[in-house]
């Protein structure tokens, strides 16, 4: 038998705001889009975390409904431009092919330089963790001790092939879903590009990371359904194969890695998979407004502040977490991308951030006459793959994942400048 409390009253409430709002959005649209996708993520998250706050027993004391309407009107607020993104009443503007193949030469060329390196450690560690049941903690510890020595965050750029496809992150995903809707394709290019973003989760998984290769897998599904319609019917009947085999291909691995890392421990696999899953929201109820202090930008965009000329900036969580050890949780538990502006920069700096996010991307997103620009497409599926991320972890372009976001403005720039150039071209020859 359930204990309803007054927690778990405001837990309902928040899972029927979100049940809500996707009856809403689907009546409207009236099939599966990016949009539905990520209200889908949300009303998830609320239900695990409901059963997370059942499990927990009484971890959480303190939950009040208005940190989740505040919760859930900052995703609202970032999402809008993807709820807005109709892909059946828009074309895509075509880069130029110049233009195109710049960018991703660049992408592929130094994926080439370090996927090779990567392969035997990653087929190394993809096996251990599939055939010794201790391997993915072992693995685990390891890593975490790499990185601890490494010092990350500090100095060279010694790996640069790893570094700069790195970069391109969730815009490779972007170039394979949009080189997919093209009629002419080059089989060759089409396959480089599957295979520079494909590793990336495998070489997590080896490490036995689950959070970067779930990431990437939600920013392969969320690019999928911003392409949809502008898919033939034999290629989504292809890509939906493609998918379930690899989603089979990374689950398994990550759950022999759940098992290895929590199946000892004592709330166990489910307990830890409800934590993980259900704990964001519910963390943000309990401390997004009383923290004991904020970390004034530390984790979301440290790369600017040093740039920006700031002191005694973290280099990485380790450091982050030696300078502000009052706070009572910091990024060694989910809170949700929201979360992370909140803990920043406090939750009313954090609405102004987002209510200025909201007006830039709102407008920047927008078609015009019925055709999207490259980049702004490209700009969409950023905002996309962050709630996507963010619903469940964190803010995934922290960190060093800031030379991700300094990458995606250049992208969007180079791409800016072609489109306006494509005006000016043909512009002219109407004149003529």
């Amino acid at each position: 038998m359930v204990d309803i409390d007054f927690g778990s009253c405001c837990i309902v409430i928040y899972i029927l705001i979100w049940a809500i709002t996707l009856y809403y959005y689907f009546k409207r649209r009236k099939f599966i889009d990016a949009g539905f996708v990520i209200i889908s993520s949300y009303l998830l998250y609320a239900i695990l975390s409901f059963f997370h706050y059942i499990d927990s027993n009484g971890l959480y004391k303190n939950i009040t409904l208005f940190p989740f309407l505040y919760l859930y009107l900052m995703v609202m607020l970032f999402i809008a431009p993807v709820l807005k993104y109709d892909e059946t009443k828009v074309t895509i503007q075509e880069p130029s092919k110049k233009a195109f193949n710049v960018v991703v030469g660049v992408y592929l060329f130094f994926s080439a330089l370090y996927i090779p390196t990567v392969l035997p450690h990653m087929a190394e560690g993809i096996q251990k963790i599939m055939l010794d049941t201790a391997a993915g903690a072992e693995l685990y510890n390891e890593t975490m001790q790499d990185v601890e020595n490494a010092n990350m965050g500090h100095g060279s750029l010694a790996h640069l092939p790893a570094v700069i496809s790195g970069l391109f992150g969730d815009m490779g995903i972007f170039f394979f879903f949009y080189y997919l809707t093209r009629k002419k394709k080059n089989k060759f290019l089409l396959y480089a590009l599957f295979a520079a973003f494909i590793t990336y989760p495998f070489v997590a998984i080896a490490e036995s990371q689950r959070g970067p290769a779930i990431d990437r897998f939600f920013s392969i599904l969320i690019t999928y359904f911003a392409f949809r319609k502008f898919l033939s019917p034999q290629i989504e009947k292809r890509i939906r194969r493609a998918g379930l085999v690899l989603l089979i291909m990374i689950v398994v691995p990550l759950f022999a890695i759940t098992v290895s890392r929590f199946d000892n421990e004592q709330y166990g696999v489910k307990s830890s998979v409800l934590e993980y899953s259900g704990m964001a929201s519910l963390n943000f109820n309990e401390y997004a407004f009383d923290n004991n202090g904020i970390r004034y930008g530390d984790r979301t965009f440290p790369m600017f502040k040093r740039m920006l000329g700031f002191d005694n900036v973290p280099h990485n969580f380790f450091e982050r977490r030696q300078k502000y050890p009052h706070l009572k949780i910091d990024d060694y538990v989910f809170i949700g991308f929201v979360g992370d502006f909140v803990l920043d920069y406090g939750p009313i700096l954090a609405f102004v951030i987002f209510v200025l996010f909201y007006l830039y991307s709102y407008n920047h997103t927008l078609p015009i006459r019925g055709v999207i620009p490259f980049h702004r497409l490209l700009f969409l599926q950023f905002i996309m793959c962050v709630s996507m991320h963010g619903g469940m972890k964190l803010f995934s372009y922290a960190d060093t994942g800031n030379l991700r976001i300094m990458a995606l403005i250049l992208v969007c720039i180079f791409f800016k400048i072609d489109y306006e150039q494509q005006k000016k071209q043909n512009k002219y020859i109407e004149n003529e």
